[in-house]
């Protein structure tokens, strides 16, 4: 057998499972759809190194099943501005994305803060998630711990 015939052997399976391949990333894109936020998250500082604050805490609520959790790795701005990386752990599977939300000092060593997030992937159920714009309001209270309430809705 000749070399070109080798390579046309080989080549037509690969390109025939390459094709298969597009046409399975093709309908997962396809059906992907939108499902609402509605989650509460209570969280509280677990640890402090290098300007960045980790917070560690609960989600529950839509779109996750039971109870999740959470872990920000916050940055404070010198303008009550906190942005922060965000991962959401679930029994089916992981949310990462990122918030920005401005903080306000109140009463008796307490705060509120209001800001968006955004979505950016998930794995397992939440493959492909993306989302932009969601609600995120909350209080902080004097011992430190977030309770947070984020809405909206994400793809997947």
């Amino acid at each position: 057998m000749s070399g070109l015939a080798r390579l046309r052997r080989g080549l037509v399976p690969a390109l025939v499972a390459l094709l298969a391949l597009l046409c399975a990333t093709s309908a997962v894109a396809a059906t992907r759809k939108s499902h609402k936020v509605n989650a509460t998250i209570t969280a509280a500082p677990l640890t402090a190194a290098n300007g960045v604050t980790t917070v560690t805490g609960i989600v529950t609520g839509k779109p996750f099943p039971g109870e999740g959790a959470v872990v920000y790795r916050v940055k404070t701005g010198a303008t009550g501005t906190i942005t922060a990386n965000v991962t959401v752990f679930t029994r089916n599977g992981i949310v990462k994305g990122s918030t920005v939300a401005t903080v306000t000092p109140g009463a008796n060593n307490t705060s509120t803060l209001t800001g968006t997030a955004k979505v950016a992937s998930g794995t397992g159920n939440f493959a492909g998630a993306t989302g932009k714009d969601l609600k995120v309001t909350g209080t902080i209270d004097a011992d430190g711990v977030l309770h947070v309430n984020v809405t909206g809705s994400i793809k997947y």
